[in-house]
């Protein structure tokens, strides 16, 4: 004899309820996925945008430290095409960020923009504090990386005049070489002789002795005319510097006096 005993399935509230809350759990799933992949989308997109901005600030800054030359200019002065070898221009175009010389290819891309959403700005104007300081702003229009770098450097080898233009602006001209102008303007500005630049004066007979011992003795040995090559090759960026470095200035040139006199008494 069999016994069948009374058995209820679910209700269609109870199927109902079940299916909102399965609805719930799935909905507040995806959720939490989506907005874990924005934020990781966004946090991507930040970091790459701020590594960018820092490796373009450390190529601009390599290119403009050693700058012979240096002039502001508004982008729409950048030639398009450049006529000397020597010739440098940093600017913006598309939200990119270029270098242009003579050689091929003439632009040099030093940070790259799109069109679509990242674009960046740059701008250079002279420092507060020295003729030779040159300000540097790079700053990014991604509407969700609001991110900025700036730099204030000194250009090393900068000669006569300082920077010229007035900023700021939206490009910069420079060179890395001398002109024959700017030779001639250095060495009558800033004599390649420290000695006579800071120690001693243009007639005064202590140089006159210096200059025995360079070419009766230096110039005589290979590793003499070593010396006095490098001598005259760190001369000038030696005296760029200390023109803006009183305190360095005073050392140096107690330094110098010491040397010279020693020298001096050994002749």
């Amino acid at each position: 004899m069999r016994v069948y005993r009374e058995s209820g399935g679910f209700t269609l509230i109870e199927l109902m309820v079940t299916l909102a809350l399965l609805g719930l759990v799935i909905a507040g799933g995806f959720s939490i996925y989506f907005f874990a992949d924005r934020s990781f989308f966004s946090g991507s997109v930040m970091a790459d945008v701020q590594a960018d901005m820092q490796i373009a600030m450390l190529r601009i800054t390599e290119e403009v430290r050693l700058a012979h030359s240096l002039e502001l200019m508004a982008t729409s002065d950048v030639p398009a095409t450049v006529s000397h070898d020597d010739e440098h221009y940093l600017f913006v175009k598309d939200g990119s960020v270029f270098l242009r010389t003579k050689a091929s290819p003439p632009d040099r891309l030093i940070l790259q923009g799109d069109s679509a959403e990242t674009g960046y700005h740059i701008a250079f104007e002279r420092g507060s504090q020295a003729p030779n300081l040159i300000g540097i702003t790079l700053s990014s229009d991604h509407p969700r990386v609001n991110y900025e770098l700036a730099s204030e450097l000194q250009v090393l080898n900068l000669r006569t005049a300082g920077i010229k233009g007035a900023g700021p602006t939206g490009a910069i001209r420079f060179t890395k070489t001398f002109s024959e102008e700017e030779l001639a303007e250095a060495r009558r500005v800033n004599p390649r002789c420290l000695f006579r630049r800071y120690i001693f004066a243009s007639d005064a007979p202590e140089l006159d002795q210096l200059r025995d011992f360079r070419d009766r003795h230096l110039a005589s040995t290979p590793l003499g005319r070593l010396v006095i090559r490098a001598y005259y090759a760190v001369s000038p960026v030696v005296a760029s510097y200390l023109d803006y470095q009183p305190l360095a200035r005073i050392a140096t040139t107690s330094f110098l006096r010491t040397l010279g006199y020693a020298v001096i008494r050994l002749t």
